[in-house]
C-alpha cells in the first residue's frame, strides 16, 4: 500500500480497461484521487501530446475542473466546462470544438467581493456533480437579485440548478439560497453577496451538497454546508452553520462589512466534499474561526462524538438523511487550533481524502487524511475522528482520557510546507500519480518511489496550470485547464517534430544573470511552416526559429532563462507571479501557422538562486506533542541559506499569538529561551553569518510548567528576508 500527500494529485492503476469512463464529479466520491477506470498505463502515458487547446473570452477564468461524459449512444466522450462568467459549454472530448453552450444569469462582480482571489468576475466555482443515472448535472451559479448586472455585495444572490444534458435546458427552474436560516442557528442566514461556493459538489442519495466559505474572510459570515434536493419543488433541506449559538460570536453583528459572523469556511482549495454513500454522511474541512472555545471548554478535552457550536479548524463527520438533512456526528479539531486561528493558518486548505478499505486493520475500517497550512497531514480513523484534545497530555494523538482505550488521530506527518490541495491514494502495488503542477504543467510519476523519489513519465508539456486543479479523465484521455483555457491531452504517435535537450533544464540561475541553451529540433516525415516559437513566462525567452524546415530537416534554437529585473518585473506584470529563490518553470511552444495548437512543446525548469543571502527554514510548524507538567520533548530546525551570497541575522523574536507583542531573543542565555516553555541550544547569535548554500541546526526544546496548550511564532530577520516557525505543545 501507498499513500502520496501530492497537491492536486490523483491516482491511476496499471490498465484495466474498465467502463465507464467518463469523470462525473471532482476525481471519486469519496475523494480518495484513486481513479481505476481510465485505460492509461504508463507506456501510453509517455506517447501524451497536447491534442487541442481552446482559449475563450480574455476575462473568463475556469476554477472548477471539467467534467467528463459520453451521451447515450455516442461514440466518443464529450467535456464539460464552467466558467466564473456563468457560462457552460459541451465540448467535443476529441477536437475541443464548442457543441453547445449556456449562459446563466449575470455574474457576480469580483470588486463587490472586496478581495483578489478571483479576478474580473465570480460565477460557477465549484466543480459540478453528474448524476449517471439521469444525465442530470448540479451546480451552484453566484449573481445578483433579479438577474441584474450589478448593484453591491447584498444583492448577490446563489443559485441551484439541475441541468439536463446534452441540451442544457432546466429540470426544474432554480433555486434561490439566499433568505435560508441554518439549521442550528436561526440567526444565522446564508446571504449569498457574502459567501463562496468553492469545494466540488457531493451527492448522497437524492441530496446535493455544497460547502459554502468567505471571500478573503471578508464580511459578516460564517461557513456553512447546504443541502439540495433533486426533487422538483424541495428545494434546500438542510444547512448547517460552521458556527452558531452558543460558542459564535455574540450577538450576531448587524452590518456585514464587520468580521463578526464567525468565520470557519468551507473551501477546501477547491476540492470536492468526500461522501460516504454506503453511511450516509460526508467529511470536510474549515479554515479559520473566531468563535473562541466555544464548547470546547476553553481547553478541556473533548469527545468528537458530542456536537458542538464551533466548528473552526475542524474534520468533520456529517449525517445526511434521507430527507437530505444534516446532523453532525464526529469531528477532531487540531489541539492548537486557536493559534492557527490567529495567524489564518486554515487546517481546511486541503479538503479530505476518505481513503480505499483496503487502508484498514487494527479495528479501523476507513481511514481519513486531511492536511492544512500547517505543513501536518493527519491520518483519522473515519469512525472515530479523535475530538478535541483526547490523547495524552491534551495531544490530538494516543490513548483516550476515557474509560476505553480506543486510538483517536492514527498518525501525524508534519511537511516542510503547506498543504493547498488534495491527497492522493493508490491501494495496490503499481500504477502511477497524475499532479496538476501550476508551474510544470501536467505532470505524471510512477507509483511506487524508487527509494524515496517518484520517478516522473515522461510526456510533453502542457505550460503552466490554474492553481488548485486536479487533471480530469477520460477514456485515455486527460483534459486541464490555464486561467481562460481548456486543453485536451491525449496519445500521439507521429510527432511532428522532436527537440532534445526536452525538458530543458537551466539548473542554477543567480538573479540579475542570463543563461542560454541551445535546443536541436528535428522535423518528422514532412516538411513544417513554423511561426516562430512563444513561452508562457517572461523570463523564459526564445529565438532561431525559421520560417520552415524540411522534413527530416533540424535548426538550433537558443533558449534563454532571463533574472534581470526587467524580465522579472515584466512576469510580475503580466502573469502576476513573483520570481523569488527556488524552483522556477515554464514552457515552450513551436507554433503552427494558425490555430491554438502547437507543433511542439516544451518544458522549461530552473532554480533561482538570490545573489545574496536568502532564508529557508525546514519547517513551518513544529508539534511536540502532549507531555506531562516538568517532563521535556526536543526538535530540531534547520535554517537554510538558498542564496549564492553570505546569509547575515540581524535579529530574533517570539510571541504567543499574532496578533500579540514581539519579545526579542536574547541569546546570551543558556539556553536561550524562545518562548513561554520553549528553549533552545545552538541558536545563533544577531550577526551570525550563513555561507551560501549553507546551514545550521537549532535544537528546540519544550519544557511545560503549565497545563494546557503553549504556542511560540518564532521570526527570524535577516538581509535575506524573514520566515517564522511555529511551535506548539500541550500537557497535562
Amino acid at each position: 500500500m501507498r499513500w502520496l500527500p501530492f497537491l492536486g494529485l490523483v491516482a491511476l492503476p496499471a490498465v484495466r480497461g474498465v467502463a465507464p469512463t467518463d469523470f462525473l464529479q471532482d476525481t471519486d466520491a469519496a475523494q480518495s484521487g484513486y481513479l481505476p477506470n481510465h485505460n492509461i498505463s504508463p507506456a501510453i502515458a509517455s506517447t501524451f501530446v497536447l491534442n487541442w487547446k481552446i482559449a475563450f473570452n480574455t476575462n473568463e477564468a475556469f476554477y472548477a475542473k471539467p467534467l467528463v461524459w459520453t451521451p447515450p449512444g455516442a461514440s466518443s466522450e464529450q467535456v464539460i466546462v464552467v466558467s466564473n462568467q456563468n457560462i457552460i459549454r459541451i465540448l467535443d472530448g476529441l477536437t475541443g470544438t464548442v457543441i453547445n453552450q449556456r449562459i446563466l444569469d449575470p455574474p457576480f462582480q469580483a470588486a463587490d467581493s472586496s478581495c483578489g482571489d478571483i479576478q474580473f468576475t465570480i460565477g460557477i466555482t465549484g466543480t459540478p456533480i453528474i448524476d449517471p443515472g439521469t444525465n442530470i448535472m448540479y451546480l451552484f451559479s453566484k449573481g445578483y437579485k433579479g438577474g441584474a448586472t450589478g448593484s453591491g455585495t447584498l444583492n448577490g444572490q446563489y443559485k441551484f440548478y439541475a441541468i439536463q444534458l446534452p441540451s442544457l435546458n432546466d429540470v426544474f427552474p432554480a433555486v434561490i439560497i439566499d433568505g435560508h436560516f441554518a439549521d442550528n442557528d436561526h440567526t444565522r442566514y446564508f446571504v449569498g453577496g457574502t459567501v463562496l461556493n468553492r469545494p466540488g459538489l457531493a451527492m448522497v442519495g437524492n441530496t446535493v451538497i455544497g460547502g459554502f466559505g468567505g471571500h478573503c474572510d471578508n464580511f459578516n459570515y460564517t461557513g456553512m454546508l447546504v443541502a439540495m434536493s433533486k426533487t422538483k419543488g424541495v428545494g434546500v433541506t438542510s444547512i448547517m452553520a460552521m458556527e452558531a449559538n452558543p460558542g459564535a460570536p455574540q450577538p450576531q453583528q448587524l452590518d456585514y462589512t464587520k468580521q463578526g459572523g464567525g468565520k470557519a469556511g468551507i473551501w477546501q482549495s477547491g476540492f470536492g466534499i468526500a461522501a460516504d454513500t454506503a453511511n450516509n454522511r460526508v467529511f470536510f474541512v474549515t479554515g479559520n474561526g473566531a468563535g473562541g472555545a466555544g464548547d470546547n471548554g476553553k481547553g478541556t478535552p473533548a469527545s468528537g462524538k458530542v456536537p458542538i457550536s464551533t466548528l473552526q479548524q475542524a474534520t468533520v463527520d456529517m449525517g445526511v438523511s434521507a430527507a437530505g438533512v444534516f446532523s453532525q456526528r464526529d469531528y477532531f479539531e487540531p489541539f492548537e487550533y486557536a493559534s492557527l486561528d490567529g495567524g489564518d493558518i486554515d487546517f481546511g486548505s486541503s479538503g479530505a481524502a476518505l481513503l480505499d478499505p483496503l487502508f484498514s486493520g487494527g479495528g479501523v475500517n476507513r481511514v481519513l487524511v486531511a492536511g492544512g497550512k500547517s505543513g501536518k497531514i493527519y491520518f483519522m480513523d473515519a469512525d472515530n475522528l479523535g475530538g478535541f484534545a483526547m490523547g495524552s497530555g491534551g495531544s490530538d494523538a494516543g490513548t483516550c482520557y476515557a474509560a476505553n482505550s480506543s486510538i483517536l488521530v492514527l498518525q501525524t506527518i508534519t511537511s516542510s510546507n503547506k498543504l493547498l490541495s488534495g491527497v492522493a491514494s493508490y491501494p495496490a502495488e503499481g500504477g502511477y500519480v497524475w499532479l496538476a503542477d501550476v508551474n510544470n504543467g501536467l505532470v505524471a510519476y510512477n507509483a511506487i518511489p524508487n527509494g524515496n523519489v517518484l520517478s516522473p513519465i515522461s510526456m510533453g508539456s502542457t505550460g503552466r496550470l490554474q492553481k488548485y486543479q486536479r487533471p480530469s479523465f477520460g477514456n485515455a484521455r486527460v483534459y486541464t485547464t490555464e486561467t481562460n483555457q481548456i486543453m485536451g491531452i491525449g496519445p500521439s504517435t507521429t510527432p511532428a517534430i522532436t527537440c532534445t535537450p526536452s525538458p530543458v533544464g537551466f539548473g542554477t540561475v543567480v538573479a540579475g544573470a542570463t543563461k542560454n541553451i541551445n535546443v536541436k529540433c528535428t522535423a518528422g516525415a514532412k516538411a513544417l511552416t513554423l511561426n516562430g516559437c512563444s513561452t508562457n513566462l517572461d523570463v523564459f525567452q526564445c529565438s532561431g526559429v525559421p520560417a520552415t524546415v524540411a522534413a527530416g530537416g533540424s535548426f538550433t534554437m537558443v533558449v534563454t532563462l532571463n533574472l534581470t529585473s526587467a524580465a522579472i518585473e515584466l512576469t510580475r506584470q503580466n502573469h502576476k507571479i513573483d520570481v523569488k529563490p527556488g524552483a522556477i518553470a515554464g514552457s515552450l511552444a513551436l507554433n503552427a501557422p494558425s490555430g491554438n495548437i502547437p507543433l511542439a512543446s516544451l518544458s522549461l525548469t530552473g532554480t533561482v538562486s538570490a545573489s545574496g543571502g536568502y532564508i529557508d527554514l525546514s519547517a513551518v510548524q513544529i508539534d511536540f506533542g502532549g507531555l506531562t507538567i516538568g517532563s521535556s520533548s526536543t526538535a530540531t530546525l534547520v535554517v537554510n541559506n538558498d542564496g549564492a551570497g553570505t546569509l547575515t541575522f540581524t535579529g530574533f523574536a517570539y510571541r504567543s499569538a499574532y496578533t500579540g507583542p514581539y519579545t526579542n531573543v536574547t541569546t546570551s542565555g543558556k539556553p536561550v529561551v524562545v518562548g513561554g516553555a520553549f528553549t533552545a541550544t545552538g541558536f545563533p547569535t544577531n550577526g551570525a553569518t550563513i555561507v551560501a548554500a549553507g546551514s545550521t541546526t537549532i535544537t528546540l526544546t519544550f519544557t511545560p510548567t503549565t497545563t494546557g496548550s503553549s504556542t511560540s511564532i518564532l521570526t527570524f530577520w535577516s538581509n535575506g528576508g524573514w520566515q517564522e516557525v511555529m511551535l506548539v505543545g500541550t500537557a497535562s
